[in-house]
């Protein structure tokens, strides 16, 4: 009974519960199938010890919708990686987690024949930013980057979870440290 519980609790699908690049777009039935599958080996190994079940998503291409993250990325790849864990609780009932991180990854690169239209109505074509490109004035680069999250899927509360802010230390790892000596 209480495994059944859980399951409902982790019912997935909110509207805007999910880190996501265009509305709609929820991996609803393969969290449940995550989710239940920690569940049954929780079962399987006695429900007494803590199970971890690694899960990955398959990488897709997406296009960010006609704003700044467009303007700033474009099209992509993501995938959503992490490891749901269930451990033994109070009065029998195992308590699940989920800890996930989103990764979205590309070349930024200028493509032939494309161009991008901004605000105010200007339309730049990739030609002429590949031509800085080939005659040294601009570079394409890879980017990459990943967000890391912790989901107790006992609470019933939404997916969208806000991480602190780790306020700016000055450190190596600070991506505002040198801003004003490297323009």
């Amino acid at each position: 009974m209480a495994l059944k519980a859980v399951r409902s609790a982790s019912t997935f699908g909110k509207q805007g519960s999910w880190p996501r690049c265009t509305s709609g777009d929820r991996p609803t039935p393969a969290r449940e199938h995550s989710v239940g599958k920690a569940l049954d080996e929780f079962q399987k190994a006695g429900g007494d010890r803590t199970v971890v079940v690694p899960v990955e998503s398959q990488a897709i291409g997406r296009t960010f919708g006609e704003d700044e993250w467009f303007h700033a990325v474009g099209s992509h790849q993501q995938n959503v990686s992490g490891m749901v864990t269930v451990s033994p609780g109070d009065g029998g009932k195992p308590q699940v987690s989920l800890d996930y991180q989103v990764n979205v990854w590309d070349r930024y690169n200028w493509d032939s024949g494309k161009s991008t239209t901004f605000p105010g109505g200007v339309t730049i074509p990739d030609d002429d930013m590949g031509r800085l490109h080939k005659v040294g004035f601009a570079q394409e680069f890879d980017m990459c980057g990943s967000s890391t999250y912790t989901q107790d899927l006992n609470s019933g509360s939404a997916l969208g979870v806000t991480p602190a802010d780790p306020g700016r230390e000055g450190s190596r790892g600070d991506v505002s440290r040198g801003d004003e000596e490297n323009r």
